[in-house]
């Protein structure tokens, strides 16, 4: 964490707010384009999961190595293969191993409605998706339904149980220095069969504070007061 304030990747309130998302068991999507480090950042906030919790990932390729940087945490590890265990069956395999958190790698095709049936259950979880702006998650899941009826069914499930979204850029400047960052943060909700999506942050700058009830009553139920400060 020290390192990425250092190179700005984001500032401590987002580092907070984030920690604090991971520690109230919010849902996470992180978003971008390919060579952001989507996958890097969904590591990096897996370590403030309780070490009592189970996790389980799933991957086509091993690139989250959950057990590898928490080591001693109850992980189980899945491998999918398009022609034998695919995303779709090892995400319903999920629930017969008593998971608290399911971490799949990349949400592409149908099988994130699985992923969307398992965490309306009350199960937790990460996943990478791409698009280029954090306000289009709900839009891109949508459009990897194979027909509009599905699509359209699955509109209030995105509201209800995907609560934050993050959204990683890469800037290269011209003198060939990159820089990683957190561009967007927003968080989903449905209250009152009204879907809402809060911006709280704007080109790494928090924008907004005023978070709604929902997502507040997630932080209260964690005793957490103020989700842009630190208790311990």
């Amino acid at each position: 964490a020290k390192t990425a304030l250092e190179e700005k990747y984001f500032t401590k309130p987002i580092l907070n707010l984030l920690v604090n998302c991971v520690r109230a068991r919010m849902n996470f999507v992180f978003c971008g384009e390919p060579g952001v480090g989507k996958t890097e950042c969904a590591k990096f906030f897996s370590q403030f999961i309780k070490d009592e919790d189970r996790v389980i990932t799933i991957e086509d390729n091993l690139e989250l190595h959950y057990r590898e940087i928490n080591p001693g945490k109850d992980c189980v590890e899945l491998k999918v293969d398009d022609d034998v265990f695919d995303y779709s069956k090892a995400i319903k395999a999920c629930l017969r191993q008593n998971p608290d958190w399911i971490m799949l790698s990349e949400a592409r095709g149908p099988e994130v409605k699985f992923l969307l049936q398992c965490w309306s259950t009350g199960v937790c979880g990460f996943t990478t998706l791409h698009t280029d702006d954090v306000r289009k998650i709900p839009d891109r899941i949508q459009n990897m339904m194979q027909d509009a009826y599905a699509a359209s069914r699955l509109e209030n499930d995105i509201y209800s149980f995907i609560n934050v979204g993050v959204l990683l850029r890469k800037r290269v400047y011209p003198d060939g220095t990159i820089r990683r960052y957190v561009d967007q943060i927003c968080v989903f909700d449905r209250d009152r069969d009204c879907n809402t999506q809060t911006l709280i942050v704007e080109d790494g700058k928090i924008i907004c504070k005023d978070l709604p009830d929902n997502i507040m009553k997630k932080f209260s139920f964690e005793n957490i007061e103020n989700p842009f400060v630190l208790e311990n």
